[in-house]
Protein backbone atom coordinates (compact mmCIF):
# COMPACT_ATOMS: atom_id res chain seq x y z
CA UNK A 1 0.00 0.00 0.00
CA UNK A 2 1.22 3.42 -0.74
CA UNK A 3 1.55 6.06 2.15
CA UNK A 4 0.50 9.60 0.96
CA UNK A 5 2.31 12.95 2.01
CA UNK A 6 0.94 16.28 2.14
CA UNK A 7 3.28 18.96 2.34
CA UNK A 8 1.76 21.90 4.25
CA UNK A 9 1.98 24.60 1.66
CA UNK A 10 0.73 27.18 -0.02
CA UNK A 11 -0.15 27.51 -3.72
CA UNK A 12 0.13 25.34 -6.87
CA UNK A 13 2.98 25.86 -9.67
CA UNK A 14 3.65 24.72 -12.83
CA UNK A 15 6.87 23.64 -13.00
CA UNK A 16 9.26 23.03 -16.49
CA UNK A 17 12.44 21.43 -16.08
CA UNK A 18 14.85 22.62 -18.11
CA UNK A 19 17.58 20.33 -18.92
CA UNK A 20 20.83 20.59 -20.93
CA UNK A 21 21.58 17.62 -23.02
CA UNK A 22 25.19 18.10 -23.19
CA UNK A 23 25.56 14.66 -21.70
CA UNK A 24 24.12 11.24 -20.70
CA UNK A 25 24.88 9.48 -18.00
CA UNK A 26 23.80 6.00 -16.93
CA UNK A 27 22.75 5.08 -13.01
CA UNK A 28 22.94 1.58 -12.28
CA UNK A 29 21.44 0.99 -9.10
CA UNK A 30 22.88 -2.62 -7.29
CA UNK A 31 20.19 -3.48 -4.96
CA UNK A 32 16.91 -5.39 -5.33
CA UNK A 33 14.71 -3.70 -8.17
CA UNK A 34 11.32 -1.53 -6.90
CA UNK A 35 8.34 -4.33 -5.71
CA UNK A 36 6.44 -5.66 -8.62
CA UNK A 37 9.42 -3.80 -11.41
CA UNK A 38 12.69 -3.82 -12.56
CA UNK A 39 15.42 -1.94 -12.05
CA UNK A 40 16.07 1.72 -13.21
CA UNK A 41 18.68 1.97 -16.28
CA UNK A 42 17.19 4.75 -17.83
CA UNK A 43 20.21 6.77 -19.47
CA UNK A 44 20.82 11.03 -17.43
CA UNK A 45 21.20 13.78 -18.93
CA UNK A 46 23.08 15.92 -16.66
CA UNK A 47 20.87 19.08 -15.42
CA UNK A 48 23.52 21.37 -15.68
CA UNK A 49 26.49 21.03 -18.70
CA UNK A 50 29.81 20.46 -19.95
CA UNK A 51 31.76 18.30 -22.58
CA UNK A 52 34.04 16.39 -20.43
CA UNK A 53 34.66 12.80 -20.43
CA UNK A 54 32.72 10.93 -17.93
CA UNK A 55 34.55 8.15 -15.41
CA UNK A 56 32.74 5.90 -13.20
CA UNK A 57 32.30 6.70 -9.81
CA UNK A 58 30.79 4.37 -7.05
CA UNK A 59 28.55 5.52 -3.88
CA UNK A 60 27.85 2.80 -1.44
CA UNK A 61 26.34 -0.07 -4.12
CA UNK A 62 25.57 1.97 -6.92
CA UNK A 63 27.98 2.86 -9.36
CA UNK A 64 26.98 6.04 -11.83
CA UNK A 65 29.52 7.74 -14.68
CA UNK A 66 30.23 11.32 -13.78
CA UNK A 67 31.75 13.96 -15.79
CA UNK A 68 34.32 15.76 -13.79
CA UNK A 69 33.06 19.09 -15.52
CA UNK A 70 29.97 18.88 -14.68
CA UNK A 71 27.99 20.12 -11.22
CA UNK A 72 24.11 18.65 -10.08
CA UNK A 73 21.32 20.40 -8.70
CA UNK A 74 17.81 20.56 -8.63
CA UNK A 75 15.53 22.08 -11.85
CA UNK A 76 13.66 23.91 -9.27
CA UNK A 77 12.54 24.54 -5.61
CA UNK A 78 9.51 22.17 -6.35
CA UNK A 79 11.36 19.30 -7.72
CA UNK A 80 14.05 19.29 -5.10
CA UNK A 81 10.70 19.87 -1.98
CA UNK A 82 9.54 16.67 -3.58
CA UNK A 83 12.47 14.98 -3.58
CA UNK A 84 13.01 15.76 0.07
CA UNK A 85 10.28 16.00 1.84
CA UNK A 86 8.91 12.40 0.07
CA UNK A 87 8.43 10.04 3.31
CA UNK A 88 11.34 7.86 3.08
CA UNK A 89 13.62 10.59 2.12
CA UNK A 90 12.43 12.84 4.83
CA UNK A 91 12.71 9.90 7.76
CA UNK A 92 16.52 9.87 6.90
CA UNK A 93 16.89 13.99 6.35
CA UNK A 94 14.74 15.38 9.38
CA UNK A 95 17.23 14.80 11.85
CA UNK A 96 20.64 14.44 10.09
CA UNK A 97 23.79 16.36 10.61
CA UNK A 98 23.54 17.47 7.03
CA UNK A 99 23.02 15.97 3.44
CA UNK A 100 24.60 16.52 -0.17
CA UNK A 101 23.23 16.06 -3.32
CA UNK A 102 25.38 13.89 -5.70
CA UNK A 103 23.83 13.20 -8.44
CA UNK A 104 20.17 14.75 -10.57
CA UNK A 105 19.11 14.02 -13.86
CA UNK A 106 16.59 13.44 -16.16
CA UNK A 107 15.14 10.72 -18.13
CA UNK A 108 15.55 10.44 -21.55
CA UNK A 109 12.47 8.48 -22.48
CA UNK A 110 9.96 10.16 -20.13
CA UNK A 111 10.46 13.83 -19.20
CA UNK A 112 8.43 13.30 -16.53
CA UNK A 113 10.91 11.04 -14.97
CA UNK A 114 13.77 12.16 -12.19
CA UNK A 115 16.65 10.84 -10.40
CA UNK A 116 18.28 12.07 -7.67
CA UNK A 117 21.02 10.43 -5.17
CA UNK A 118 21.55 12.15 -1.50
CA UNK A 119 24.60 11.47 0.39
CA UNK A 120 23.29 12.16 4.13
CA UNK A 121 25.56 12.54 7.14
CA UNK A 122 23.44 10.68 9.95
CA UNK A 123 25.43 11.99 13.47
CA UNK A 124 28.38 13.88 14.68
CA UNK A 125 29.81 12.33 18.11
CA UNK A 126 33.28 14.03 19.62
CA UNK A 127 35.66 13.02 22.18
CA UNK A 128 38.06 14.22 23.75
CA UNK A 129 39.16 17.72 24.41
CA UNK A 130 41.03 20.74 22.79
CA UNK A 131 44.09 20.47 25.15
CA UNK A 132 44.89 16.84 24.31
CA UNK A 133 42.46 16.94 20.63
CA UNK A 134 39.56 15.09 19.22
CA UNK A 135 38.65 12.21 17.61
CA UNK A 136 35.29 13.43 16.00
CA UNK A 137 33.26 10.83 14.02
CA UNK A 138 30.29 10.75 11.48
CA UNK A 139 28.16 7.83 11.37
CA UNK A 140 24.76 6.60 10.26
CA UNK A 141 25.35 7.28 6.98
CA UNK A 142 23.76 6.93 4.12
CA UNK A 143 23.47 6.82 0.04
CA UNK A 144 19.66 7.74 -0.92
CA UNK A 145 18.33 6.84 -4.43
CA UNK A 146 15.30 8.53 -4.98
CA UNK A 147 13.61 8.43 -8.55
CA UNK A 148 10.18 11.14 -9.24
CA UNK A 149 7.69 11.04 -11.41
CA UNK A 150 5.18 14.17 -11.79
CA UNK A 151 2.08 13.58 -12.05
CA UNK A 152 0.98 16.48 -12.22
CA UNK A 153 2.07 20.09 -11.91
CA UNK A 154 2.23 19.49 -8.20
CA UNK A 155 1.91 16.11 -7.25
CA UNK A 156 4.92 13.53 -7.39
CA UNK A 157 5.43 9.90 -7.01
CA UNK A 158 8.05 8.05 -5.76
CA UNK A 159 8.67 5.26 -7.89
CA UNK A 160 11.88 3.61 -6.67
CA UNK A 161 13.63 4.63 -3.39
CA UNK A 162 16.90 2.86 -2.29
CA UNK A 163 19.28 3.27 0.91
CA UNK A 164 22.32 2.24 1.10
CA UNK A 165 24.80 2.23 4.20
CA UNK A 166 28.25 3.82 3.74
CA UNK A 167 31.14 3.62 6.28
CA UNK A 168 31.71 6.08 9.47
CA UNK A 169 34.05 8.75 8.94
CA UNK A 170 36.60 9.97 11.36
CA UNK A 171 38.83 12.58 11.97
CA UNK A 172 40.97 13.84 14.35
CA UNK A 173 41.75 17.32 15.53
CA UNK A 174 44.92 18.67 17.71
CA UNK A 175 46.19 21.95 18.34
CA UNK A 176 49.88 23.38 19.50
CA UNK A 177 50.33 25.11 23.09
CA UNK A 178 49.51 29.11 21.37
CA UNK A 179 46.43 27.48 19.68
CA UNK A 180 45.55 25.44 22.52
CA UNK A 181 45.96 28.81 24.43
CA UNK A 182 43.90 30.71 22.12
CA UNK A 183 40.88 28.49 22.66
CA UNK A 184 41.07 28.82 26.36
CA UNK A 185 40.95 32.64 26.12
CA UNK A 186 37.94 32.40 23.80
CA UNK A 187 36.44 29.95 26.11
CA UNK A 188 36.93 32.36 29.18
CA UNK A 189 34.77 35.37 26.77
CA UNK A 190 31.39 36.02 28.67
CA UNK A 191 30.00 36.13 25.21
CA UNK A 192 31.55 33.25 23.64
CA UNK A 193 29.78 31.28 26.58
CA UNK A 194 26.18 33.22 25.96
CA UNK A 195 26.53 32.48 22.23
CA UNK A 196 26.84 28.53 23.29
CA UNK A 197 24.13 28.44 25.91
CA UNK A 198 24.84 25.44 27.85
CA UNK A 199 25.01 23.13 24.35
CA UNK A 200 27.69 20.95 23.99
CA UNK A 201 30.40 22.94 21.35
CA UNK A 202 34.12 21.65 20.63
CA UNK A 203 37.13 23.50 19.19
CA UNK A 204 36.72 22.78 15.22
CA UNK A 205 39.46 25.63 14.25
CA UNK A 206 42.31 27.26 15.87
CA UNK A 207 45.01 29.18 13.91
CA UNK A 208 47.39 31.88 13.41
CA UNK A 209 45.38 35.13 11.35
CA UNK A 210 47.37 38.03 9.77
CA UNK A 211 45.46 40.47 7.15
CA UNK A 212 44.76 43.88 6.75
CA UNK A 213 42.79 44.36 9.69
CA UNK A 214 43.58 41.34 12.26
CA UNK A 215 46.96 39.78 13.77
CA UNK A 216 45.91 37.13 16.17
CA UNK A 217 44.61 34.08 16.41
CA UNK A 218 40.60 32.79 15.32
CA UNK A 219 38.96 30.11 17.07
CA UNK A 220 36.08 28.68 15.64
CA UNK A 221 33.67 26.27 17.78
CA UNK A 222 30.79 23.77 16.39
CA UNK A 223 28.12 22.75 17.89
CA UNK A 224 27.86 18.85 18.51
CA UNK A 225 25.65 17.13 16.60
CA UNK A 226 24.10 20.30 15.65
CA UNK A 227 23.91 23.72 13.60
CA UNK A 228 25.69 25.95 16.28
CA UNK A 229 28.68 27.41 15.00
CA UNK A 230 31.10 30.68 17.35
CA UNK A 231 33.82 32.49 16.30
CA UNK A 232 36.33 34.07 17.83
CA UNK A 233 39.04 36.57 16.52
CA UNK A 234 41.84 36.56 19.62
CA UNK A 235 44.97 39.33 19.97
CA UNK A 236 48.17 38.24 19.51
CA UNK A 237 49.04 38.75 22.96
CA UNK A 238 46.48 35.70 23.86
CA UNK A 239 44.98 37.64 26.76
CA UNK A 240 41.72 38.70 25.10
CA UNK A 241 39.03 38.18 22.74
CA UNK A 242 38.67 41.02 20.42
CA UNK A 243 35.35 40.67 18.58
CA UNK A 244 33.03 37.74 18.18
CA UNK A 245 30.26 36.37 15.93
CA UNK A 246 27.35 33.38 16.35
CA UNK A 247 25.73 31.82 12.99
CA UNK A 248 24.35 28.24 12.14
CA UNK A 249 25.68 26.27 10.04
CA UNK A 250 23.24 26.17 7.22
CA UNK A 251 23.11 26.09 3.76
CA UNK A 252 19.33 27.77 2.94
CA UNK A 253 17.76 28.44 -0.65
CA UNK A 254 14.65 30.42 -1.29
CA UNK A 255 13.85 29.24 -4.78
CA UNK A 256 12.21 31.92 -6.82
CA UNK A 257 8.64 29.65 -7.16
CA UNK A 258 8.58 29.81 -3.55
CA UNK A 259 10.28 26.63 -1.83
CA UNK A 260 12.67 27.00 0.70
CA UNK A 261 15.35 24.34 0.93
CA UNK A 262 18.10 24.40 4.02
CA UNK A 263 20.55 21.51 5.00
CA UNK A 264 20.40 20.61 7.74
CA UNK A 265 16.74 20.34 6.76
CA UNK A 266 15.18 20.88 10.06
CA UNK A 267 18.00 23.59 11.38
CA UNK A 268 15.45 26.79 10.32
CA UNK A 269 12.15 27.38 8.66
CA UNK A 270 10.98 30.23 6.20
CA UNK A 271 7.46 31.57 6.38
CA UNK A 272 8.32 33.83 3.42
CA UNK A 273 8.62 30.32 1.02
CA UNK A 274 5.38 28.16 0.95
CA UNK A 275 4.17 26.27 -1.56
CA UNK A 276 1.71 23.42 -2.08
CA UNK A 277 2.67 19.72 -3.15
CA UNK A 278 1.67 16.42 -2.96
CA UNK A 279 4.06 12.99 -3.07
CA UNK A 280 3.36 9.78 -2.69
CA UNK A 281 5.64 7.24 -1.55
CA UNK A 282 6.41 3.61 -2.06
CA UNK A 283 5.63 0.90 1.09
CA UNK A 284 9.41 0.75 1.69
CA UNK A 285 13.04 1.50 0.94
CA UNK A 286 14.44 -1.15 -1.72
CA UNK A 287 17.53 -2.26 -1.43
Amino acid sequence: MKESTKLVLAASLAVVVAVAAFGAYSLAPRGRPPSGGSATTDSLVTGSGGTCASTPETFGNMTLEEGPCVSYGFPSGQVAYATLESAPTHDYIRTAYGYQLLYFGTSVNDPRVTYAVLNVTGSQEVAGNWTTGYEVSYTGNRLLNVTLLQLSSSSYEVIHFSDYPLPDRNQSVSYSPDEVQAIDVALSDPQITSYMSGLQYYAEHSAPIQNATVNGYYVQFFQVDGPGTVGAFVNQGLTAVTSSHFQLRVSGQCWPDGYFIADPWSAVSSSACTTEVTTTSPAAPQQ
